[in-house]
């Protein structure tokens, strides 16, 4: 089987921070190049974390931001499918009748807004707009991100089946985009687009939000740190992510 796309989750896969991955992994991703293997980013992150913020080379490939919600190539925004305004208010309703205090987050146009001190809850720095929800002129939205915690009860998710749902961050955080979107859904209309199956991709990742990827990939790679139940499906473990994982695996399967 030959590889023609590398895909890899950022954060806790690709980056040994929160902003750049060392300089033996990318002079292993440019080596890609060379051996006529296209290069993807599949993150959680928004598009301004990653085209303003990455010391990462990010001309000509195809970057899906926000779990899927939009698609880039070349910088430039080729797919974007959002849930509509009526119904994110509905699902903070929802959300919110059992729990008024419940803390929500959400992206719309390339803005973090939130109602709850989120810097209170991250060891790094963010960007956001604290709102009050009441009042709040809501548009389109790309990714409602709910704060949870051990003692909350995440049956209450199970009504948004027609959603896509993510738990990650060693659950403390849920993540909800359009039912169209994750990263599975992200990558094959990225296969499209090359004209290439997904037997022809590796993907790599490390937390929930990576599984079907991993799962249905040609050669799924879970990270050493990562989730358990990530890992348990994967066809490789990679080195930890700050132990040049994603570079020593590619080295080794594609002989580069």
């Amino acid at each position: 089987m030959k590889i023609k796309l590398v895909a890899t989750d950022l954060d806790k896969t690709l980056l040994i921070n929160e902003k750049s991955t060392s300089d033996f992994t990318l002079k292993t991703l440019k080596k890609l190049k060379t051996h006529n293997i296209k290069f993807c980013i599949v993150t959680a992150r928004p598009p301004r974390i990653v085209f303003d913020y990455l010391s990462l080379p990010l001309e000509n490939i195809y970057v899906i931001c926000l779990n899927g919600a939009e698609i880039y190539f070349d910088k430039k925004k080729i797919f974007e499918k959002y849930i509509e305004k009526d119904e994110v208010i509905s699902i903070i309703k929802k959300l919110s009748q059992n729990n008024t205090d419940v803390k929500i987050s959400f992206e719309s146009d390339n803005t973090l807004y939130t109602n709850f001190e989120l810097s209170n809850y991250l060891d790094y720095k963010v960007k956001y707009t604290k709102v009050n929800f009441n009042n709040f002129k809501f548009k389109p939205v790309a990714k409602i991100i709910i704060k949870i915690n051990k003692f909350d009860n995440l049956e209450i998710f199970n009504q948004f089946s027609d959603y896509n749902v993510d738990i990650t961050d060693q659950n403390t955080f849920v993540q909800i985009t359009h039912k169209h979107t994750g990263k599975l859904n992200s990558l094959k209309f990225v296969a499209d687009q090359l004209g290439i199956n997904l037997s022809e991709i590796i993907s790599f990742g490390d937390d929930i939000n990576d599984f079907n990827m991993i799962k249905h990939c040609g050669i799924g790679v879970a990270m050493k740190n990562g989730e358990k139940s990530v890992k348990d499906i994967a066809d490789i473990i990679a080195p930890a992510y700050n132990q040049n994982g994603v570079a020593k695996v590619l080295i080794k399967l594609l002989s580069i």
